[in-house]
């Protein structure tokens, strides 16, 4: 959901949607234009970054994690501690956006959907958090 305000809004004041996106993005009438959009494009490229399943930057092309550390953005503690390890600079947030007022809570089959497209990334995060014996 954030990606989509952020695509609406064109980006933040600080970064932009690409300019190839940016007109599309803005002019989603709704969440179910954006997941459309996002559903129709079978190359990584026919999107902004914005909207990139996260499991296509970590894993090889057979699916397998290919770095050797995954960190939810929540646990931005952690993050910090292992980032220290190179550079004593905290983390800032760059790409912060206004959520709008009036913003809708997606309906269960949208969210049905999102977990579809982004069903790597679901994977990913269940591997983070295996469910407790």
């Amino acid at each position: 959901m954030s990606a989509y305000h952020y695509a609406r809004a064109g980006g933040s004041a600080v970064r932009h949607v690409s300019r190839g996106f940016r007109d599309t993005y803005m002019g989603f009438d709704g969440i179910d234009a954006a997941l459309d959009h996002i559903a129709s494009n079978r190359m990584p490229y026919g999107i902004d970054h914005i909207f990139r399943p996260q499991a296509w930057y970590v894993t090889d092309r057979h699916g397998r994690v290919a770095v050797d550390h995954l960190f939810m953005l929540e646990d931005m503690q952690r993050i910090q501690a292992f980032v220290s390890c190179y550079t004593p600079t905290p983390i800032g947030h760059a790409n912060a956006g206004n959520r709008p007022d009036g913003t809708t809570t997606p309906r269960p089959d949208q969210i049905a959907r999102i977990r579809q497209i982004y069903h790597m990334d679901y994977a990913l995060i269940a591997a983070l958090h295996p469910p407790a014996p």
